[in-house]
């Protein structure tokens, strides 16, 4: 009789899977009119900024989620479009409503923040590329300023410069997801001085650290040059070294240098060149 019992028993007492758990993607949910969509923005355009309201539509209980990558459109045309970066089960009876608080991300830098109680419209997933990315930050969660900051290097093209060198996984993701490179420096910009708006896309300054190998006694100078050649700064005065490996902070100030590529190079006695390496501005 045991031999018979103990398979159900297992099977009984054995979690269901996650899928399951889940049931209806909210993606089919939405295109089968089984659940509605309605939002306002709680003011902000990062963390948890976004009140999500589903409605069951259906004459029956319904069990979702609202999963990371899910795009809600501004009804103010000038204010930002939201990506939420969450993901969130959902439980509905019958014919019900519930009001979910999620967290979200502006994917338009160049657009004004949301204010509080503006309406969003539910669009559905975003594009692969930028629901990769959501559900990679679901699951390895960074600081918002790096979230937001690694968004928009996604959605808006912006420099992976943005993200702290110490997210280095978060910097190598990106990198990855959108064929670029990583990049040796980290950037700051100044602060926005229009009302409501969260970029300015004005940097302010360079910084990251160069290692160099020296093999002779030299001397060691260090310049920057714009994508035409012309002088723009020389880094500090020229070194005397002897044979060696070195590593060199540089912080670099460059509000107000045009938009474009620069290169910081390494020369040995005015001539050789050592090392040589690029920038955005």
């Amino acid at each position: 009789m045991h031999t018979v019992l103990l398979p159900t028993l297992l099977q009984f007492l054995m979690p269901s899977s996650p899928a399951a758990n889940e049931g209806i993607p909210l993606e089919r949910a939405v295109k089968d009119a089984l659940i509605g969509i309605t939002a306002e923005s709680t003011g902000g355009h990062t963390g948890e900024c976004l009140s999500l309201t589903l409605t069951n539509q259906s004459d029956r209980p319904l069990r979702t989620s609202i999963p990371a990558g899910w795009l809600m459109q501004n009804s103010d045309h000038e204010a930002q479009d939201l990506m939420i970066v969450d993901h969130q089960p959902v439980e509905l009876p019958a014919r019900s409503s519930k009001s979910v608080a999620c967290k979200a991300y502006c994917v338009e830098s160049s657009d004004s923040s949301p204010e509080e109680g503006i309406g969003l419209r539910s669009v559905g997933l975003a594009r692969p590329t930028w629901v990769k990315l959501a559900e990679h930050l679901v699951k390895n969660p960074v600081s918002e300023s790096n979230t937001q900051a690694a968004v928009w290097a996604v959605a808006n093209d912006h420099d992976i410069a943005g993200i702290d060198p110490e997210a280095v996984t978060l910097r190598k993701f990106v990198a990855d997801l959108t064929g670029r490179k990583v990049p040796w420096y980290a950037k700051n910009y100044a602060p926005p001085t229009e009302e409501r708006r969260v970029f300015s896309d004005a940097p302010t300054s360079v910084h990251g650290e160069i290692d160099f190998y020296l093999n002779t006694n030299g001397v060691v100078t260090v310049l920057v040059h714009n994508a035409q050649g012309r002088l723009m700064h020389t880094i500090g005065k020229d070194r005397h070294l002897g044979p060696g490996q070195y590593g060199m902070e540089v912080d670099l100030t460059v509000l107000g240098w045009a938009k474009g590529t620069y290169t910081i190079q390494f020369f040995v006695d005015g001539s050789r060149s050592l090392k040589k390496l690029e920038f955005e501005v």
